[in-house]
């Protein structure tokens, strides 16, 4: 149940605060069991940018970190958003905020590079992450009777 409402906003990663990277810890030792602080800040400097969730009194209650990646395929530049750590306090699960500010993401960095191809590498735990991939994008993988291209493993 959703206690009151969140507002997303994208940050880049080295704009965090101090206070933010705690309160993010706090948040996956809250969420998950055998969380390692030393491993979460060493993979947190390797992103780009984080979708930080805040409730009405600014207390971070969420966020998913983002690695945008420049790659090529077939000779041609294409951009790759991997998702990583992403969590969201118990009480504020079934907000769609964060789908919304990970498809605004998408979208901004689509329309600034409209050629280029953009994928996404998302590693799920659970079948409703999964659904939001088979949601929205034309075409994902791992798929019932279709094999993945192997220019893209």
């Amino acid at each position: 149940m959703i206690r009151s409402s969140i507002r997303a906003r994208i940050e880049a990663r080295h704009r965090l605060s101090d206070v933010d990277r705690t309160q993010m810890l706090a948040l996956m030792h809250t969420c998950y069991d055998g969380v390692e602080s030393q491993r979460f800040f060493s993979d947190l400097a390797e992103k780009s940018h984080v979708i930080v969730l805040r409730s009405a009194t600014g207390t971070l209650v969420g966020f998913s970190t983002i690695r945008l990646l420049h790659e090529t395929l077939d000779a041609r530049p294409v951009d790759v958003v991997f998702s990583g750590d992403t969590v969201i306090a118990p009480e504020y699960w079934g907000s769609k905020e964060l789908q919304n500010a990970f498809g605004r993401f998408c979208l901004f960095h689509k329309m600034r590079h409209p050629l280029r191809q953009l994928h996404w590498l998302l590693l799920s735990k659970g079948f409703r992450t999964y659904l939001l991939a088979v949601n929205y994008f034309a075409t994902t993988f791992p798929q019932p009777h279709r094999v993945a291209p192997t220019k893209l493993v």
